[in-house]
């Protein structure tokens, strides 16, 4: 094999190894995740910590996840909607402190409890309880770039019983089983 052809080979291994780690990396945000898959065990798992209410809205977020900053920053700006209790679980090293004094009941769970004991494969989610009984349950965000969450327009949509469509998941993997499909070399560091 003559010297330019080595050199060719060369570039197009290295393209090919390159183009497959940014795929990679970027499959988290940039496609859409799986909504809950059992919905029994999240809305188990979540009334369990929620606070009581008629009208219940429980927040799964992820500490490792680039949307969580906005969204933490989102909810502690909006405070809790008037006449719904809602609750921020908060998985990892996330601050409470913002979203407790905006008015939220938070919860801190351990990184690993929305992928084993709510049984999520994907987060950040909304969960919406009407008298404890399952409403929707979905993703914030409507696109990849996960810069406009929906929550509101999905709690007031939910009180006046208006058809809502679930939301794809944008955000990150939580649960061992989605994260060794989407990171199978172990490079995300989940």
């Amino acid at each position: 094999m003559t010297r330019g052809r080595w050199i060719s080979a060369a570039l197009a291994v290295w393209a090919v190894v390159v183009i497959a780690i940014a795929a990679q990396l970027a499959v988290g945000h940039t496609g859409a995740l799986p909504g809950p898959r059992d919905r029994a065990a999240l809305v188990a798992a979540t009334s369990a910590v929620a606070q009581p209410g008629a009208r219940q809205a429980i927040h799964v977020i992820p500490a490792r996840c680039s949307c969580t900053r906005l969204l933490v920053s989102h909810l502690a700006r909006r405070g809790p909607r008037p006449g719904w209790a809602e609750t921020v679980i908060v998985a990892g090293g996330i601050d409470p402190a913002p979203l407790r004094a905006a008015g939220f009941a938070v919860h801190a769970v351990a990184p690993s409890w929305p992928g084993e004991v709510a049984r999520l494969d994907a987060a950040p989610v909304v969960t919406v309880l009407i008298d404890g009984r399952l409403a929707w349950t979905g993703g914030y965000f409507d696109t990849p770039a996960a810069n406009r969450p929906r929550d509101v327009a999905i709690l007031a949509a939910v009180e006046d019983d208006r058809p809502l469509a679930s939301k794809p998941v944008f955000g990150c993997a939580v649960s061992a089983r989605l994260r060794r499909r989407l990171d199978p070399g172990g490079l995300l560091g989940w």
